[in-house]
């Protein structure tokens, strides 16, 4: 009997690891073992876009009494914003500019302790510590005493570690003749900068990190004599390390090329079964028809092959399913660009999209981007998306992500479920005016007079004790709630 549970075991074993290893996010986005959510972003009150990250899984910290490791960051005009929960529409200042931001970038680091702010363009790269962050007394980033502004052109930027930050723009910090990638040392506030890749032809495009060091960028806009707008290559990071120590890369004479063109390769990233997504849209038609309206992803193949070289299975085939797919979350299809992110506490691939649709989805033109957008952030979850309490909800969604609520019922629409919500009042605290609240509610069933759906934190039409171990739980505790 010991040796067939003994044989049961390994079986097991040996099926639970083929169910991981065949575990396939590039599969899922957008597909029945998938979901999407959708959260709505602050609006754009001034410049052309919002900027947008997630703190990463691996950080332990904390902002006010908010983890920070998950939560989406947008930042827009002169506000940086926080989301207040999981899943919530609900965003709170944490920082302020002293002037108006047309965002380029705003990028948390790996282990999420700093961030890097592209404010726009012709104005400072801003890097501090995520500690300077406050949701009760948001400070101005301009000026303050840990804040390091660096002089520098931009277009799009990547951590490499914590410590380089990756900023493809103009010609900086080599001489080229073309765009540059250059590698900025943030932990010394006097760096000027050391140029990586030269030359990019026309404007650059985005750059991100794979999850093997690998540097991923490319083409934003060159549309003659041939066009190379969402051209995309990929360098080895032995080859980055390299150049950064070094002597810089020409751009023509080094990579590997994972596309010939996608979209305007505007944003770049990963995720953590390394595909790469690509945001952005070649909204000008250089070369041939636009291509707008969507994010793109290359299967994490292509990028094996190209960091090996081996000869075969890059550049990706566009037509070949396994190798390249779109998301579409806007029903017209005709943003003019999208940006994608992604967050690896939630595993959730975000595309940002412009849903102002105009006179309707069969009007001439295109959504361009402009002040009084308010954009929308589909996030597209694959089946490996972790679910802690086991409701059907990916983290990531989750108003309440430790307290079952398959339903997602918030009743007062401050983003927290009304199942891990005993803030009555939305004052911040659970105390003796929600219990005030909650003894007045007692007893009152779906339909009675003075039912309120709030207090019914189980959802089952009834306040009863259910509820009230619900309450005598969050007691005395402060949001968030989860």
């Amino acid at each position: 009997m010991k040796q067939f549970f003994a044989r049961l075991l390994v079986v097991c074993v040996i099926l639970l690891t083929v169910s991981l290893a065949s575990a396939d996010d590039f599969a899922d986005y957008n597909e029945p073992a998938g979901q999407q959510h959708d959260i709505t972003l602050p609006t754009i009150t001034a410049g052309w876009s919002v900027a947008i990250d997630s703190f990463p899984a691996a950080t332990t910290t904390t902002i006010g009494n908010y983890e920070a490791k998950g939560r989406v960051i947008a930042a827009n005009d002169h506000t940086i914003y926080m989301q207040n929960t999981y899943g919530s529409s609900t965003f709170i200042p944490v920082a302020t500019t002293s002037v108006t931001m047309d965002p380029s970038f705003v990028k948390v680091s790996p282990d999420g302790s700093k961030i890097a702010l592209g404010v726009g363009y012709g104005k400072d790269l801003l890097v501090f510590p995520t500690s300077v962050l406050n949701p009760s007394s948001p400070p101005v980033l301009n000026g303050h005493a840990s804040v390091t502004e660096y002089s520098v052109n931009y277009n799009d930027a990547a951590w490499l570690d914590n410590q380089y930050l990756l900023v493809n723009g103009g010609s900086w910090p080599g001489p080229g003749t073309g765009s540059d990638l250059g590698a900025l040392d943030t932990n010394d506030p006097s760096d000027t900068g050391v140029p990586v890749i030269e030359n990019v032809p026309g404007s650059s495009g985005g750059v991100a990190v794979d999850n093997n060091g690998n540097v991923i960028s490319g083409v934003g806009y060159a549309p003659s004599p041939i066009n190379r707008t969402g051209e995309i290559k990929l360098w080895t990071n032995s080859d980055i390390l390299a150049a950064i120590g070094g002597s810089a890369l020409d751009y023509e004479l080094s990579g590997n090329l994972i596309a010939d063109n996608i979209l305007s390769a505007a944003t770049l990233g990963v995720d953590a079964e390394n595909n790469l997504h690509v945001g952005g849209g070649d909204a000008f038609g250089g070369g041939g028809a636009s291509e707008l309206g969507y994010a793109a992803i290359v299967d994490a193949s292509v990028l094996q092959n190209a960091a090996d070289n081996t000869g075969s299975g890059y550049p990706v085939n566009e037509g070949d399913v396994n190798e390249y797919k779109t998301l579409e979350p806007d029903p017209c299809g005709d943003d003019s660009a999208t940006t994608v992110a992604y967050g690896n506490w939630g595993k959730g691939l975000a595309v940002m999209w412009n849903p102002d649709e105009g006179s309707g989805c069969g009007s001439p033109g295109t959504d361009y981007w402009m002040a009084g957008v308010t954009p929308v952030l589909s996030v597209f979850y694959p089946g490996s998306a972790p679910d802690t309490d086991t409701d059907g909800i990916p983290d990531g969604a989750d108003n309440a992500y430790l307290t079952m609520n398959a339903g997602q019922i918030d009743s007062d629409g401050d983003g927290y479920g009304n199942s891990a919500d005993a803030d009555y009042n939305n004052d911040g605290v659970v105390d003796f005016t929600d219990l005030s609240v909650f003894s007045v509610k007692w007893g009152l069933s779906l339909g009675s007079p003075g039912y309120d759906p709030q207090v019914d934190s189980n959802g089952d039409d009834t306040i009863n004790f259910n509820d009230l171990s619900s309450f005598s739980v969050k007691w005395g505790t402060t949001e968030p709630w989860y």
